[in-house]
């Protein structure tokens, strides 16, 4: 994702998270396009444009699933924080994913999304503790989440 995308993405809660992806899917927001991957944030108005013979699968708040394979423009939802947590742990969960162990790149995600930034520092110290490389992205979002804690004290 494009430094100036993702922090477009971190100012808002996900609307829907891509949680499988069959070939290539393309994200457009805010004039900038991008190519997707597991893990991805989307917002209500990002645009899917799936590559053809493509399909990306989402989980959205709702708790909902979609599978999408030609372009779509992702809607609002609304949940509490709460619901939240518990819905994007699980998906982490369907996925096959441990969210305390293959899948903390998602909980770190997940716990900054809902302003849970102490569990999100957490998340991202133990993955460069066993030896992960944080990507640029990575980096970004660490960053964001010790600003946030800092700005808290």
């Amino acid at each position: 994702m494009e430094p100036m995308a993702l922090a477009a993405v971190a100012q808002e809660a996900p609307a829907a998270l891509v949680v499988r992806l069959e070939e290539e899917l393309n994200i457009s927001s805010g004039g900038a396009t991008w190519t997707a991957a597991v893990g991805a944030r989307l917002t209500a108005g990002d645009e899917l444009i799936p590559a053809a013979a493509s399909r990306a699968h989402l989980a959205h708040r709702s708790r909902q699933t979609q599978v999408v394979s030609e372009p779509t423009t992702i809607a609002a939802s609304a949940s509490g924080s709460e619901q939240e947590l518990e819905w994007s742990i699980e998906a982490i969960s369907c996925m096959g994913l441990d969210p305390a162990g293959d899948g903390r790149l998602l909980a770190a995600v997940v716990f900054t999304d809902l302003g849970i930034y102490y569990e999100a520092a957490r998340a991202l110290a133990e993955m460069e503790e066993s030896g992960e490389r944080l990507g640029a992205d990575l980096l970004l979002l660490k960053g964001e989440v010790l600003g946030r804690l800092e700005e808290a004290r």
